[in-house]
């Protein structure tokens, strides 16, 4: 990584933003330590050798170590507001306050702790398990922290034990011997005839009264009796499809007793959370949810079934043709209006609804050029094997159609990080919205605008900035691009 950017970013934020004149002072000698220290590193490399680089992690550590540090030395002061014949802020001297610092510095130390901690795992156990481990880990994260942590959902236990657990139990014992029949390479044609009457069956209990834990679930068991055939085999892949099928139940079931227990937190606006976790948690939902979907609207819209190609080509020009936030205040103002008596959608639920079917339209069409991209000689090779349309697809097109689409692929997901500032506008406290009207609001900060502003910039390209070296090391991972 450059470092002398690293410094140039340094410079610049300690010229813009208001600080002392002490506290300007320390950032510029730490801008010209950064910019030495890089002039050194270049020096340093002999002749013939490549420039001598420092990790992304590396320096991500290092500058969020300096600033957590900064906040115990740098005498940053207590914005103060003078309403007086001209009105001023005054930066009283001290460093931020301790209810700021501490948890700061607590994070800093936990992060770096289960770094090593990971270093000295890492040759000692297993590769795969651990892999498979830490990505559903990862994949859990923020649906425990939101729901779970954040949340603090006051669970009535009488009505989880008598209610939730049973239909839980149900599903499945149902599900499982269900499966387990579906993944016998016997069943045959039954078996699909079987799943596209439950799918038709999930589909009808949205038209009866009904508890939507029932629906949600009878659509889940649906998708895994669709796919089944594809995952038919011996006893082993049948077992390991089973298990899924439970972990998949479990998570769902336990989320939706999450999302409709009522919260003990006490919050002045209608959701629990605002400024960046709801940033974070609207691009995460939003990448998550538009991906499996735009994946089976390019599959979709590259199928020989008329029906299939119409739909999703209709779909994915309609939503294209369409800005962004005229879909957003759509379904936060609009939809609302259709839903059943008694049925309540969330604003923040019908943001993400909306904004995963814009960002899975756009999604699908960089999925799309992927598979285009895959020659017919990996079709007819597959069908020499005697693989069926299904199995093709999940284990020789997509593969290859993903791996050409990662650049673009990436690229979608900072578009989509960056666009949820657009949530500020329907009156949604992200990040943006907090920097630009809720924090200048306030007494002791009016007039802080422009720095807030920039926090929140720096902010957006951070995250940007790593999603693009992550696919730079996908990319040389894969070979793309190689010849």
């Amino acid at each position: 990584m450059d470092l002398d950017s690293e410094a140039v970013a340094l410079a610049l934020l300690a010229l813009l933003a208001p600080f002392s004149a002490s506290a300007t002072v320390q950032w510029l000698v730490a801008a010209l330590a950064v910019a030495a220290i890089g002039e050194a590193l270049r020096r340093s490399a002999g002749k013939g050798e490549d420039e001598r680089t420092v990790s992304t992690l590396t320096v991500s550590v290092v500058a969020l170590a300096g600033l957590v540090a900064s906040l115990w030395v740098v005498p940053y002061g207590h914005h103060t507001y003078i309403g007086k014949r001209v009105p001023r802020v005054l930066a009283e001297p001290g460093t931020v306050a301790l209810t700021t610092k501490l948890p700061w510095t607590i994070m800093l130390l936990i992060l770096v702790a289960a770094y090593f901690a990971g270093r000295l795992m890492r040759d000692r156990l297993p590769t795969n398990p651990i892999r498979a481990t830490l990505l559903v880990l990862w994949l859990l994260a923020p649906p425990v922290l939101v729901y779970l942590v954040l949340r603090d959902p006051d669970f009535d236990m009488g009505h989880v034990v008598g209610t939730d657990l049973p239909i839980f139990l149900a599903y499945a014992i149902g599900g499982a011997a269900l499966l387990s029949w579906l993944t016998r390479p016997s069943t045959g044609e039954t078996g699909r005839i079987v799943a596209v009457l439950i799918l038709v069956v999930g589909f009808c209990t949205f038209l009866t009264p009904m508890r939507q834990v029932v629906r949600l679930d009878m659509l889940m068991l649906a998708t895994f009796a669709l796919a089944a055939p594809t995952f038919a085999g011996g006893p082993r892949a049948r077992k390991r499809y089973i298990f899924g099928w439970l972990g998949v139940l479990g998570v769902t079931s336990w989320l939706i007793t999450s999302i409709n227990t009522p919260s003990t937190v006490k919050v002045p606006g209608g959701f629990f959370i605002g400024g960046f976790t709801i940033t974070l948690m609207v691009a995460i939902f939003t990448i998550v949810f538009s991906f499996p979907l735009g994946i089976a609207l390019a599959l979709a819209r590259t199928s020989s079934m008329p029906i299939f190609r119409q739909l999703a080509t209709g779909f994915i020009e309609v939503v294209r043709g369409v800005p962004l936030i005229t879909i957003l205040i759509f379904f936060s103002i609009m939809v609302p209006l259709f839903l059943p008596r008694g049925m309540h959608l969330d604003e923040v639920a019908a943001v993400v609804i909306g904004y995963v079917l814009f960002s899975s339209a756009y999604l699908a069409e960089n999925v799309r050029g992927g598979l285009q991209s895959v020659t017919r000689g990996q079709h007819e090779a597959a069908e020499a094997v005697g693989m069926t349309t299904a199995q093709k697809t999940i284990f020789i097109v997509l593969p290859q159609a993903l791996r050409v689409s990662i650049p673009p692929l990436v690229g979608h997901c900072i578009g989509v990080f960056k666009e949820t500032s657009l949530l500020a506008i329907i009156g949604v406290f992200d990040v943006l919205y907090i920097g630009r009207i809720v924090i200048p609001g306030q007494t002791e900060f009016m007039g802080s605008t422009r720095e807030n502003v920039l926090f929140v910039s720096v902010i957006y390209w951070i995250f940007a900035y790593q999603m693009s070296k992550a696919s730079q090391r996908l990319e040389r991972r894969t070979g793309l691009g190689e010849r």
